[in-house]
């Protein structure tokens, strides 16, 4: 579920509202605008494939827009879930603080814009920038009709080691989003939420954990509990398993999960604190494909 926070031409104001198509926009805020980036983003969700978008238009008025974007971002309280939260044209450094903490305290993901100043790579050098990230040439984005810069590929992989994903266009394919890092993702950073995908499923295995372990909340804290727990999370890990969502060939090498008398100690215990420690090894982007070709000679064939 994808938020949208900004300005629309009509629609109440620092209020979510749940579109499920782009018909759903326009009767509650009006269509699409020339001053309204959220409009198009939101057309482009559901051209590719959303299919539920929360909508917050932010208030006009004297006030600053990145204060109005904050109160637009913080409307979003009393929502149950949202996945992910989008501010489409927007790029100011003080915004995206805010939206970054907020996002980390609803287990969500941030997706952040480029200045507008951006037009070629070298503008980058100086900005910030589940399990299978929607990019490449399987993910052909719909009403798109090409980026205003055409990257080179040498181009491109130096945007894309600085953690920055770019909007390629290929003959029969068109264009697609070419890259799917986060902000961590610099290759000088070494961060372990590297790559969008791992990040995601990190974040969905402990919203799921979150919300699918409260029934343990009056249970006694004991061996019987952490046995019950342990079941359920392997089941569930389990079910992830058998999608694709990890590495490795068999349950042992792709997840692990630990409760038990050595994550939760009696000082635990008497605190009524039960632990669980999971681990699972993440689909990771083939990036670069490094191709050696090695020339046979006469000598090198003799059997």
């Amino acid at each position: 579920m994808t938020a949208f926070v900004g300005a629309t031409k009509l629609g109440a104001v620092n209020t979510p509202v749940h579109c499920f198509s782009f018909d759903d926009y326009e009767r509650q805020f009006g269509g699409l605008a020339a001053m309204s980036e959220v409009s198009y983003a939101v057309r482009q969700f559901f051209a590719n494939g959303g299919r539920d978008a929360i909508i917050v238009r932010i208030a006009k008025g004297r006030r600053p827009v990145k204060k109005r974007l904050v109160e637009g971002i913080h409307a979003l309280d009393d929502e149950d879930l949202f996945n992910v939260l989008c501010l489409p044209g927007v790029a100011d450094p003080v915004v995206y603080a805010d939206a970054i903490a907020y996002c980390r305290t609803r287990r969500a993901f941030f997706i952040a814009d480029a200045p507008a100043a951006i037009v070629k790579p070298d503008d980058m050098d100086s900005a910030h920038g589940v399990w299978n990230a929607p990019a490449g040439k399987g993910f052909t984005l719909a009403e798109v009709s090409g980026p205003a810069y055409a990257l080179t590929d040498a181009e491109n992989g130096k945007l894309s080691r600085r953690a920055i994903n770019s909007i390629r266009t290929f003959p029969v394919h068109g264009s697609v989003a070419w890259g799917a890092r986060t902000r961590a993702g610099d290759d000088q950073q070494s961060s372990e939420w590297k790559y969008i995908a791992v990040r995601r499923t990190a974040l969905f295995i402990e919203e799921s954990f979150y919300r699918g372990l409260k029934w343990a909340v009056f249970e006694p804290n004991a061996e019987p509990l952490w046995s019950q727990i342990r079941l359920m999370s392997e089941t569930f890990l389990h079910g992830l398993f058998r999608q694709g969502a990890f590495q490795g060939r068999t349950p042992r090498e792709a997840y692990f999960v630990k409760c038990d008398s050595n994550t939760t100690t009696q000082n635990d215990v008497d605190q009524g604190i039960v632990n669980v420690v999971i681990g699972f090894a993440p689909l990771k982007p083939a990036e670069f494909v490094v191709i050696t070709i090695r020339q046979l000679t006469a000598k090198n064939d003799d059997p």
